[in-house]
């Protein structure tokens, strides 16, 4: 499945475009919110492009992302003084497949490749233990940087 990139809009012609894109996570289909990042009147090719590999790869992104997130999750519970097991916040979690009930994808940002990042995104999702969220920069199937919410731009 592809954008519908006719669907997309500027709000200002100085701005980003933003739009939305159907992803498949293997048993349910969701709508996500896309900005894409230029300063050109129209989407970039390439931006389009990665755009289209993520949709079309999003169960390989989904297998990265488990284990850096796994990673992000343990290290905040240490931050947070290894509470006990049933912590409301941060309770102990046994595997991936727990942890992935405790966030949700929200938005991508495709970068802009004149920027000199071709084939990165960013992604935020909602999270149990952080109102903000979780903030991720990606190039490719690498995973560049995790953090709060903003770490995505």
């Amino acid at each position: 499945m592809k954008a519908d990139y006719s669907k997309f809009a500027r709000p200002h012609d100085w701005d980003n475009w933003f739009g939305t894109v159907c992803i498949s996570d293997g048993t349910a289909e969701r709508s996500i919110k896309v900005e894409i990042q230029t300063e050109d009147d129209e989407i970039p090719e390439a931006s389009m492009q990665t755009l289209d590999f993520f949709q079309a790869h999003y169960a390989q992104y989904q297998e990265v992302l488990a284990d850096a997130i796994m990673e992000y999750y343990d290290i905040r519970r240490a931050a947070w003084g290894n509470p006990p097991a049933d912590d409301p916040v941060y309770p102990a979690v046994q595997d991936r497949a727990q942890l992935a009930n405790m966030y949700t994808l929200r938005s991508v940002v495709i970068h802009d490749p004149d920027d000199g990042k071709k084939d990165s995104i960013g992604l935020l999702f909602d999270c149990t233990w952080d109102d903000e969220g979780i903030g991720i920069r990606m190039t490719g199937l690498h995973v560049d940087e995790i953090g709060i919410q903003g770490t995505q731009y």
